[in-house]
């Protein structure tokens, strides 16, 4: 039966900053602009991340991924 590991990135726009935390290191925020924020999504998909799901409320979303744990 196929595991998954999961990830969830919690986006909160500012102006031209985006912040986001994530579910695999919640001691850090990062702090980046628009741009930067695509290519980072653009990277979780080559990471074999697969977007599940946005929740949007005004300036916040979170966005849910999975990706398969492959077994040793």
């Amino acid at each position: 039966m196929q595991k998954w590991e999961y990830l969830r990135l919690d986006i909160t726009h500012t102006g031209e900053e985006v912040r986001i935390i994530t579910n695999l290191d919640l001691a850090r925020t990062l702090r980046v602009s628009k741009s930067e924020l695509i290519n980072s999504l653009d990277n979780l998909g080559d990471q074999n991340w697969e977007m599940v799901s946005v929740f949007r409320t005004g300036e916040n979303e979170i966005h849910y991924f999975k990706r398969p744990i492959e077994s040793a």
